[in-house]
Parts: structure tokens; C-alpha cells; sequence
């Protein structure tokens, strides 16, 4: 676990429960699911080396968690699952301290993330993150039986 300067902590965890609790989250759910996803109670995290969920909190408060996993050993995807009770100026402030957490505890040189269209919300806060739009997946994501582009984001280290 480390901290950030604003007192968020970050850890990764194997708590299934809880990792299911905030990807299965009402409010986030909708938004991370596609056709094929099933329902949210039959969800069950990965359980691989690889992938992390992790952890981050204010104190005893869980903020919600992020899930980054290696497409190779330097090029990495990030996924965000962050509670509505986060808010918007600590989802954005924890993840610029996420992303450090990434290039600090992971051999990761590269970040991306793929935002289906629909999703305005999920790439204006890549784009807080500090991630660029670098291309489009074109009908790559279903969702209600329609075929969705994927913005596709990215981000290296400075």
C-alpha cells in the first residue's frame, strides 16, 4: 500500500467480495457491461497474476478500485470503477496518484484504455487523467444490440 500526497491510499487486493461489490455497483455497472457481460450477480473478477485490481481509499473509505492488466510486459490496459460518493475532484486527483501508483508497482510504459462512444463521461475523465485520443476500433463494442466505436486513449510516462 502507499499513499498519495492527498492521503488516498492505493492497495492492491484479492478481496473478491469487495471487487465485486464496486464493479457490480449500480451506478457503475451500466457503464462497464456490454451484451455480453451477463448480470451483474453472476459477475466474478478475474483471478490471474496479472491483473490487478487495486484498492483506493480516503481513510476507512473505499473510493472504488481500478483494474489494469499487461497486454505485454510495458504496454498496459486500465479500467476505472470509482463510487459515485468519490466525487469528481477526488476521482481526478486519485487518478493522476493511480497512474503514478501504475509506473511505480508495474513494468508498464505505456497506458491505454478504450472508451465506447456512448461513454462521455469515461473519456472526458481519460482525458483529465491525462490520456490522448490516438485512434478509433470501429464497431468494436456492443451494447443494447448496437455496434459502438471505441475512442481508443493512451499515456506514457514523462
Amino acid at each position: 500500500m502507499n499513499a498519495d500526497r492527498s492521503g488516498v491510499t492505493f492497495e492492491r487486493s484479492r478481496d473478491w467480495d469487495l471487487i465485486r461489490l464496486i464493479v457490480t455497483h449500480p451506478r457503475i455497472w451500466p457503464w462497464i457491461s456490454d451484451d455480453f457481460s451477463g448480470p451483474p450477480e453472476e459477475w466474478q473478477p478475474v483471478d490471474h497474476s496479472n491483473v490487478c485490481y487495486v484498492i483506493a481509499r480516503d481513510g476507512e473509505e473505499v473510493l472504488g478500485l481500478w483494474m489494469v492488466h499487461p497486454h505485454s510486459a510495458v504496454l498496459w490496459e486500465i479500467h476505472t470503477c470509482l463510487l459515485p460518493t468519490c466525487g469528481t475532484k477526488r476521482a481526478i486527483a486519485a487518478a493522476a496518484e493511480m497512474i503514478r501508483w501504475v509506473w511505480e508497482n508495474t513494468p508498464a510504459k505505456r497506458l491505454v484504455s478504450q472508451v465506447p462512444e456512448f461513454n462521455r463521461r469515461a473519456a472526458w475523465f481519460a482525458r483529465r487523467a491525462g490520456m490522448q485520443e490516438f485512434g478509433r476500433n470501429p464497431k468494436s463494442y456492443q451494447k443494447d444490440g448496437k455496434l459502438y466505436d471505441q475512442a481508443l486513449y493512451g499515456l506514457s510516462p514523462q
